[in-house]
């Protein structure tokens, strides 16, 4: 996993993010006769957790950045300045936070209905014709709205170009 952070980058940062997903494996490895009494959902915010901690590397400009933003993680951290920060990075206003939290909220639904073993896609497909048109429709209406997001958009920007 080091190697890998390695490939994606000459950065140390790059190499920590490597480094922390092959410890998580090690971990993985170590309490795997106990993961049999721990909630699958609780599994998987943890693993959530873990890989969006570790993602803090590869996307900051430095180790040293990555440091310093876990440092305000873990003493200041505050809900607001986050929603703030996004406004500043990605070029979103209210109305696009506000629409992120839905997304997410129903991406969260899905993946927990689907858990529950209710399929939304056996679901949907057992419904008339036309609502499964309107689904279509409207995803189809969402991507291409949604798609290309924001101002800040730079194709150059995407993150395997260097690559």
């Amino acid at each position: 996993m080091t190697v890998s952070g390695v490939w994606h980058g000459a950065g140390f940062s790059f190499v920590a993010w490597g480094l922390l997903h092959g410890l998580y494996q090690i971990f993985d490895d170590i309490i795997k006769p106990l993961r049999k009494h721990i909630p699958q959902f609780f599994q998987l915010i943890v693993t959530f957790a873990e890989v969006s901690f570790a993602w803090i590397f590869f996307r900051a400009d430095s180790f040293l950045n990555a440091l310093g933003i876990i440092r305000i993680i873990f003493t200041r951290f505050d809900i607001l300045a986050l929603f703030g920060d996004c406004q500043k990075l990605y070029s979103l206003d209210a109305a696009n936070i506000r629409l992120l939290l839905r997304c997410t909220l129903l991406l969260f639904a899905v993946d927990f209905a689907n858990y529950k073993g209710q399929s939304v896609k056996d679901w949907l497909l057992g419904r008339e014709w036309y609502l499964q048109m309107a689904a279509f429709v409207a995803g189809v209406l969402f991507v291409a709205v949604c798609g290309i997001y924001g101002p800040a958009y730079d194709a150059a920007g995407f993150i395997y170009f260097q690559f």
